[in-house]
């Protein structure tokens, strides 16, 4: 029986391994088809590859966009600082050689002012010029020698300071202007005379006020 089993075996044809043989030789792929895949893959890497690209590009400028805006924001707190210590400053300035100027007229309604003592008050206070005008703004006494300084005032600086002759205001700020006596610029202030009509005129040098800043990191 073992033998006749073996002897149909022997017989009997492979169909399984000459059915995928003839399956695989069957199967015939155009080169055509080869390249049209070959694109296909490769529009795929393409398309994702963009993709990602886009997308890290569209972080990085998300990321220079937030560090832009807030580097704005901090030059404008900067600047916004920076005015306001400018403007703090310049008020403390003015209240300071206003003060003075008030010293100055009190101590006229006790006594002359001399050219002497002007100086001295000037050099203390760190001012740099103290000037008494009369009520038709002529020079009448300075802290510094009268024949540097001329005798009348200008037209225009004298029609600002009409109202403290007029008694409407005791005071004004005239800020930062150019020296009409000379070269550079002075912050000024005037304070009405009390013993008589006229006006002290008291100047700081621009100088201080750049060197003021710098001590005080503006």
């Amino acid at each position: 029986l073992g033998e006749g089993i073996d002897n149909t075996r022997k017989h009997l044809p492979c169909v399984t391994s000459v059915t995928v043989k003839e399956m695989i030789r069957g199967i015939h792929i155009k080169p055509k088809y080869v390249v049209l895949i070959a694109l296909a893959m490769a529009a795929i890497m393409f398309a994702t590859a963009y993709i990602e690209i886009r997308q890290s590009k569209k972080e990085t400028l998300d990321a220079l966009a937030e560090e832009a805006i807030s580097l704005i924001e901090t030059i404008d707190h900067s600047a916004e600082t920076t005015v306001l210590s400018n403007i703090e400053m310049e008020n403390l300035i003015a209240t300071s050689l206003l003060n003075n100027g008030a010293t100055i007229a009190e101590r006229e309604t006790e006594r002359d002012l001399t050219h002497d003592w002007l100086a001295k008050f000037a050099a203390q206070n760190d001012i740099f010029h103290i000037d008494i005008y009369d009520g038709k703004g002529r020079l009448e006494e300075s802290s510094h020698a009268q024949t540097a300084r001329p005798h009348t005032l200008d037209t225009v600086l004298f029609r600002e300071l009409r109202p403290l002759l007029e008694g409407t205001a005791d005071r004004r700020v005239l800020g930062l202007l150019a020296n009409p006596f000379g070269e550079g610029t002075q912050y000024r202030v005037a304070v009405a005379r009390r013993a008589k009509s006229g006006f002290i005129l008291l100047e700081l040098d621009s100088r201080y006020l750049l060197e003021f800043r710098k001590r005080i990191g503006i």
